[in-house]
């Protein structure tokens, strides 16, 4: 059985004449590592001192058992239009005989 959660995460593509690049970072651009995510702080608005973005991500994935890390990643890939899954190198273990394109 495959487990398939779907929620929005919020960024901002501001039309120019060269196409769409992200003004706020991209949290769909996550790296996950096991339980843990390491998301790209998207630094979005402010209330009471809390960034909602990040606070409605960690109240979806927190009840799955996952722990968000929000990482400031704007000078290092944003900047450059990359995010966190950008400097990263997470080596990856087959999950043995099973055929992901066959698998539902």
């Amino acid at each position: 059985m495959t487990l398939r959660i779907i929620f929005f995460l919020s960024v901002l593509f501001p039309s120019t004449p060269d196409g769409a690049v992200a003004l706020s970072p991209n949290m769909a651009n996550l790296v996950v590592l096991n339980q843990h995510l390491a998301i790209p702080k998207p630094f979005g608005p402010i209330d009471n001192g809390v960034d909602v973005f990040e606070e409605y991500v960690a109240m979806q994935l927190g009840p799955l058992g996952l722990t968000c890390h929000f990482i400031d990643d704007w000078l290092w890939y944003h900047d450059f239009v990359g995010e966190v899954h950008c400097g990263t190198q997470v080596l990856r273990t087959h999950p043995g005989n099973v055929l992901w394109w066959q698998k539902e």
